[in-house]
């Protein structure tokens, strides 16, 4: 799918249908609502991720793929240590659901970054 509709528009789409599918889960109220919220998301994750994966190394045949590769992968393993270590602080400051609100907005807004730096390119 990344080479039939771009792999910038995956990115951006995914990564903006991601953000919004995490800031609607305090809205779930039963198992086969959040059942389906993570079946979307998965499927979305699905497509974005591999789609970034994939611009990672037509980026790193130019600047070395080593180097771009390890970035990619230490910048995604930081977010995946940070995520719960900055879960908890707001979970204890003001509650469960505004953590849904944080992630969802740090999703949308890495996605228009993303579109910000393509623009610049």
């Amino acid at each position: 799918m990344a080479d039939r509709f771009g792999r910038k528009h995956l990115v951006f789409w995914g990564s903006l249908w991601f953000g919004l599918g995490v800031a609607f889960i305090p809205h779930v109220r039963n198992f086969a609502q959040i059942f389906a919220l993570n079946i979307l998301l998965g499927s979305i994750g699905a497509l974005a991720l591999p789609a970034a994966n994939a611009l990672v190394v037509e980026e790193g045949r130019k600047h070395g793929m080593g180097a771009l590769m390890a970035i990619f992968n230490v910048s995604m393993s930081m977010g995946l240590a940070a995520g719960p270590i900055l879960g908890g602080i707001i979970a204890d400051l003001v509650g469960l659901p505004p953590i849904f609100y944080f992630g969802g907005m740090v999703g949308t807004a890495g996605a228009f970054t993303f579109l910000a730096v393509l623009s610049g390119k």
